[in-house]
């Protein structure tokens, strides 16, 4: 890998024409802090957990039904939206600013140890409750289109009420 591999720090891949698989078995042997793949309509799981250095993911629009980033615990931002997820498990990700994952299928999430978020987008899912009550200082909540959703509950009242 040597001196060229370290200078890159992210990659982007389109994986509409090319075996999914095999790109990203040889993505993973790089210690990127970014990674973006999406626009790929057949790849349901996708496994980034040899990417410790992992603080960006951007994984949408794969029909991903399954992904694991237990292991990325230097995430800071990241992307799921356009799949067909019904779970993600965020709790070892305690470095999250921002999660964006819009348009799935997801049920609950457990964001008690994401108190960081500055930014959450969770709309077009199938919530039917939300705590962000471990989280203080956020700025941005989108939970549009959870018909199901009848209770968010906040840390402070001022929240509650705007």
């Amino acid at each position: 890998m040597g001196a060229r591999s370290s200078l890159v720090k992210s990659i982007i891949c389109l994986l509409s024409c090319v075996d999914s698989g095999q790109v990203l078995e040889r993505c993973q042997a790089f210690c990127f802090s970014e990674f973006w793949i999406f626009n790929n309509y057949d790849l349901p799981n996708l496994n980034v957990a040899n990417m410790p250095d992992l603080g960006f993911l951007y994984a949408s629009n794969l029909s991903l039904t399954s992904i694991d980033v237990s292991r990325n615990t230097k995430l800071t931002k990241l992307y799921t939206a356009l799949n067909d997820l019904t779970n993600l498990d965020v709790s070892n990700n305690a470095k999250l600013e921002i999660l964006s994952t819009g348009q799935n299928k997801i049920k609950s999430i457990d964001l008690s140890n994401n108190q960081k978020l500055k930014e959450i987008y969770l709309n077009q899912n199938q919530l039917s409750k939300l705590d962000l009550s471990a989280i203080t200082d956020y700025t941005t909540v989108s939970t549009v289109t959870n018909p199901s959703l009848q209770c968010v509950k906040v840390h402070s009242t001022v929240y509650a009420t705007s």
